[in-house]
């Protein structure tokens, strides 16, 4: 009569866990169908203003230092707007991996005139870490990509001579194949 009770306890716990894994695979299967389904490339806004900022220097604790900055032009704007859209996203969100150094490759800034004032409503920032580095917005949604690709056009945005720590950091994404 015990081995019966065993057995019972044994079944159900075994029910459990499978019904368990089951909803777990669901739910991961639901999400995965969801990121594919959801826009699978990350638009800049369609209007504003674009900034595009970068680093002439790495200081120490490898931070970001000697910005410029430049307004992009209409068609300089439409460049780097289908550029990014056409650059896949990553399956995860850029934040999810740890770094120690806090790395600023560029940023992106999309501004507009509102109630009279210049503001910015939209950013991007490009970071070192993880190597070769994502671009992911500061606002939702979320989505990140790898930056890489866009080194060419983002130096072209500078005069030669400038954001040597940009244009270092693009440069190390062409030797380590992330471009």
């Amino acid at each position: 009569m015990e081995m019966n009770g065993h057995a019972t306890t044994y079944r159900s716990w075994k029910r459990i866990v499978s019904t368990v894994v089951a909803i777990a695979v669901i739910i991961g299967l639901t999400l995965i169908a969801i990121q594919a389904t959801s826009d699978s490339a990350p638009i800049l806004p369609s209007s504003g203003t674009i900034v595009v900022t970068a680093y002439g220097q790495l200081t120490g604790a490898a931070s970001s230092s000697d910005p410029l900055s430049v307004v992009l032009s209409n068609a300089q704007a439409t460049s780097l707007r289908s550029a990014v859209a056409a650059l896949p996203r990553l399956p995860m969100t850029s934040k999810v991996t740890i770094c120690m150094e806090e790395t600023t490759v560029f940023r992106l800034a999309v501004r507009r005139l509102h109630n009279g004032v210049m503001s910015t409503f939209f950013s991007a920032e490009a970071q070192l870490c993880p190597a070769p580095g994502i671009l992911h917005p500061n606002k939702p949604p979320p989505w990140g990509v790898r930056y890489c690709p866009l080194g060419p056009l983002i130096s072209s945005f500078f005069p030669k001579g400038t954001v040597a720590a940009t244009r270092l950091i693009f440069k190390l994404c062409g030797e380590m194949g992330g471009s």
